[in-house]
């Protein structure tokens, strides 16, 4: 237990870079978001917003995990044993 709660942070960094350099999470993720946003911005015309747009959606994404997993790490971290 004293070591998983050692490895959490290290997971975490880990589990970040796999979200963001996965083949496949890039695949589906941008592509389909990339996809979407050409399809959007033909009809209105206003490429620029929809990438924008499109950047800030994985910007969140990418927030929100990285967030969950801080909290994962403090809710398991040992008092008085930092990094």
């Amino acid at each position: 237990p004293q070591s998983l709660r050692r490895a959490i942070p290290y997971w975490a960094n880990e589990a970040t870079i796999v979200l963001k350099d996965s083949t496949l999470a890039y695949v589906l993720g941008i592509t389909e978001l990339m996809r979407r946003s050409e399809y959007v911005s033909a009809r209105t015309a206003q490429p620029m917003l929809t990438y924008i747009v499109v950047g800030f959606i994985y910007l969140i994404l990418t927030c929100a995990f990285t967030k969950s997993m801080t909290r994962v790490e403090s809710r398991v971290r040992i008092p008085g044993l930092e990094r």
